[in-house]
């Protein structure tokens, strides 16, 4: 049997495969099938709503973030820490794993989370706990305290958030203000309202910057640059996308540094229409 030969130089028998292959639809990926079209998002993105059946139920997160072997960590406010497992291998989480429950150990407010290899940092009120999961199993099998210079009320807002792993292996954190806590605690070393970097075996912190409010998220671009968001009020015209200068002040409650800062950093975005970014 003779092949036929195009004129473009393609056997016959071959242009028929491509095109009998472009002719057939691709199969539909499986997260689609639990796309919450009823959400409205900005640019090229779905909202998936995962189907958690097994485990533990969750109830209301408070932090979702990626962690150790690229599981899904999820964190109530209550304090239950929960790894996201896919069983069926189909792409999509569809079991809950409680992790650790910070009840357990007393503490309260997990608003912060990074990892750094196969450790896990969680930020509480009253400090930075590590835990670390040895048998991989989703569950932690022991934990210590990584920081806990802070100083500590009863006041829910007392927040140890935004925690980051820096270029030069340091964790970054953020002490929400005192100004809003009308019973705050004693604070001599002027460490709320800023961000820290602790080194990465615990034994070292430095105060990176001040007049800081509230600031849920931040993250180093490629070039080593720290890019965070803050809340508006209490000095803050708006809501922030600030760029760290370090050893600077970015103007939230002026009363507390007045006298220590000649300049105030400006925002390098003010988000007019945003509500705690």
């Amino acid at each position: 049997m003779k092949t036929r030969i195009m004129p473009s130089g393609i056997p016959l028998f071959l242009l028929l495969i491509i095109l009998a292959s472009s002719c057939q639809s691709p199969s539909t990926p499986a997260y689609l099938t639990f796309e919450d079209t009823s959400v409205a998002v900005y640019g090229p993105y779905r909202v998936i709503k995962l189907p958690i059946d097994k485990g533990v139920t969750i109830v209301n997160p408070v932090q979702i973030s990626l962690g150790p072997g690229g599981l899904l960590f999820a964190a109530n406010q209550s304090g239950e820490i929960y790894t996201l497992r896919d069983t069926n291998h189909d792409g999509i989480e569809d079991e809950a794993l409680l992790f650790a429950d910070l009840k357990e150990i007393g503490l309260h407010s997990p608003v912060g989370f990074t990892h750094k290899g196969d450790t896990v940092f969680i930020g509480t009120r009253s400090e930075i706990r590590a835990f670390k999961d040895f048998d991989q199993d989703g569950k932690a099998d022991t934990s210590w305290t990584f920081f806990d210079k802070m100083p500590v009320s009863d006041h829910p807002y007392e927040w140890t958030s935004a925690l980051s792993v820096g270029p030069d292996g340091w964790i970054y954190f953020v002490l929400t203000t005192d100004s809003f806590n009308p019973g705050a605690s004693p604070d001599p070393q002027g460490l709320r309202g800023s961000i820290l970097k602790i080194s990465p075996d615990g034994s070292q912190w430095e105060q990176v910057a001040t007049g800081i409010r509230s600031i849920h998220g931040m993250a180093f671009n490629p070039s080593g640059d720290l890019f965070f968001a803050d809340n508006k009020g209490g000095g803050n015209a708006t809501e922030e996308l600030n760029l760290l200068q370090v050893g600077k002040f970015y103007g939230h409650n002026p009363k507390k540094y007045e006298g220590k800062f000649d300049t105030i950093i400006p925002p390098v975005f003010s988000l007019e229409n945003e509500i705690a970014p």
